[in-house]
């Protein structure tokens, strides 16, 4: 997918173009947010079996979503799979 020209054919002003990327841009913060969002999607395992195909193809619309989702807010999915499976560094607490 060509995300400039879907961007562009989807969100026409430009304002609303910006504030959308701005936005995704956002999203990628919240690492650990991503993390869950992928994990939901089952991008890290192999998906679940499904009853039927219509199961299948929602499970799979799951995935790609995730997947696009991490694309296009710039967020490296090896990145977060490590904080899915990693223990969590605690701070010095004072």
């Amino acid at each position: 997918m060509n995300l400039i020209g879907w961007f562009r054919t989807a969100w026409r002003n430009d304002g609303h173009r910006a504030a959308v990327l701005s936005d995704y841009a956002k999203v990628a913060e919240l690492r650990h947010f991503m993390a869950d969002l992928a994990l939901r999607g089952s991008v890290f395992a192999p998906l679940p079996p499904a009853k039927d195909l219509y199961a299948a193809g929602i499970a799979e619309g799951r995935r790609q979503l995730a997947l696009e989702t991490m694309r296009i807010a710039g967020t490296d999915p090896a990145t977060l799979q490590r904080l899915c499976f990693e223990p969590l560094k605690q701070e010095n607490s004072r």
